[in-house]
């Protein structure tokens, strides 16, 4: 008994040990080694999630191609474009009629009907309703009434936007047509929060079109100066890359 009473410090306190302190103690080579370990781990981390954060955003430019085509297939069979189509409750029980004048309007919400036409026609995949959120006028409700993208909390809206003059306070001047637009919720409104950084938006805009915000058919917002464009004038306009936080939405300009 009085040797275990002997031999019980020495194992509490290694100090005491000095057999025992050579061998659980870690010299400052030992030490440098495991944080430079640890800094390499985290620096991975962090590097893969921004890899995998911009593979995301990459999907935006391919989901908007897949449902330009479903546009253009639904026109080839139905005659009409998705959401202004003026018979589909003929074809659909839970569908809308368009008023079928040649454009997906935003003040009746074919807008939302666009997507619920294509979805009824199985031309895309999920299921929207077609109504407007509880914010009234035409309220996106992402993955309620249009499509959700990989980004979370971004999704997907269109709308007739036609032909704008540089005196127009959110678009640079173009003939735009139809737009597309990806970004985040907005009350009572399509999905044009911004819901990516500057430097997103330019890497998609400068891998799938020019990079620039004022030309093309990737486009900004020229109200989104001076977070997310670094000017209001098209022949100058850049994105600022150097901006960090969601700055930006996304417009693309559909052909049709």
């Amino acid at each position: 008994m009085i040797r275990e009473m002997i031999f019980l410090p020495l194992m509490i306190f290694p100090e005491a040990n000095p057999a025992m302190r050579n061998n659980v103690a870690f010299s400052l080579i030992e030490l440098s080694v495991v944080l430079v370990i640890i800094g390499l781990l985290i620096g991975g981390v962090l590097v893969g999630k921004t890899m995998i954060r911009q593979a995301r955003v990459n999907t935006i430019a391919t989901d908007v191609a897949r449902y330009v085509q479903a546009a253009k297939t639904f026109t080839d069979k139905y005659g009409a474009l998705p959401g202004d189509f003026s018979s589909a409750t003929n074809y659909w029980n839970n569908s809308f009629n368009g008023n079928g004048d040649g454009v997906i309007n935003s003040t009746n919400v074919e807008m939302l009907y666009f997507w619920n036409q294509l979805s009824l026609a199985a031309l895309i995949e999920g299921s929207y309703s077609g109504v407007a959120g509880s914010g009234g006028a035409y309220e996106h409700v992402i993955g309620v009434n249009c499509p959700e993208s990989k980004i979370k909390g971004a999704g997907f809206g269109i709308q007739w936007v036609g032909i704008r003059t540089a005196t127009d306070s959110n678009w640079f001047a173009g003939n735009y047509g139809h737009m597309m637009i990806a970004g985040a919720f907005e009350a009572a409104n399509w999905p044009g929060n911004p819901g990516f950084t500057p430097a997103e938006v330019f890497a998609i805009d400068t891998k799938f079109d020019d990079g620039l915000p004022g030309y093309g058919n990737i486009v900004n917002f020229k109200s989104s100066y001076p977070g997310c464009v670094s000017s209001t004038d098209p022949t100058t306009a850049t994105y600022n890359a150097s901006s960090t936080g969601n700055q930006c939405s996304i417009g693309f300009v559909t052909g049709f």
